[in-house]
């Protein structure tokens, strides 16, 4: 009798011990779909960075050639313009200076943190980088307007 309740017991511990050893590996992978999702996020940006630069470029050469027309210089149409042109330049600015804040800010969570400390960095994270990544699509889109 006492061998079988040795037995039992440990059985019982050796269930236990698979049970853990699957619930972690399950957190585990859990942690890492979702940093991978803001390494997604965050790969996609970057990849749109090339963009807002052009962007950058071409509205910035319009404003040079437009203050260089010295016969359009007291339109007051080509100030509106200008200006417009000024505010899609400084968005893209912004835009990118977020992205690099949003890098410069990233830092892995701790390897001791808790599944539960793990889980909530990744998730700020990702509604970070969304924005980040919303604020690079609607810039885009906003400056491609600027004729």
């Amino acid at each position: 009798m006492r061998k079988i309740l040795t037995l039992v017991a440990i059985l019982a511990v050796a269930f236990q011990f698979v049970a853990c050893n699957n619930v972690a590996e399950e957190q585990n992978k859990e942690i890492e779909a979702i940093k991978a999702e803001v390494m997604k996020v965050h790969d996609d940006a970057m990849a749109l960075m090339g963009d807002l630069g052009s962007e950058e470029v071409r509205i910035s050469e319009k404003v040079t050639a437009l203050k260089a027309d010295t016969t359009l210089a007291s339109d007051s149409l080509t100030a509106v313009s200008i200006a417009s042109y000024e505010v899609a330049i400084a968005n893209i600015g912004s835009a990118k200076a977020e992205m690099m804040n949003w890098m410069n800010n990233y830092a892995e969570p701790a390897e001791d943190a808790t599944f539960e400390e793990k889980k909530a960095f990744y998730l700020a994270e990702q509604e970070k980088v969304n924005a980040v990544m919303n604020d690079i699509n609607a810039t885009i889109a906003a400056s491609k307007e600027v004729k």
